[in-house]
């Protein structure tokens, strides 16, 4: 019983691990399509290299 108490506890934490990342990947990828809304810098700004 305590071998699965034990997974059980490794996979909670994984589920919370994977839902702050999922958190941070979408406020990111929000910020960055806000961006190309106000129309800051487009795709052909880091395909010529002006990405500093």
């Amino acid at each position: 019983m305590a071998k699965i108490d034990e997974i059980k506890e490794i996979l909670n934490t994984l589920r919370i691990g994977m839902s702050i990342v999922a958190g941070i990947l979408v406020v990111l990828f929000g910020k960055v399509f806000r961006k190309f809304e106000q129309q800051e810098f487009s795709r052909s700004h880091f395909l010529n290299g002006n990405a500093h």
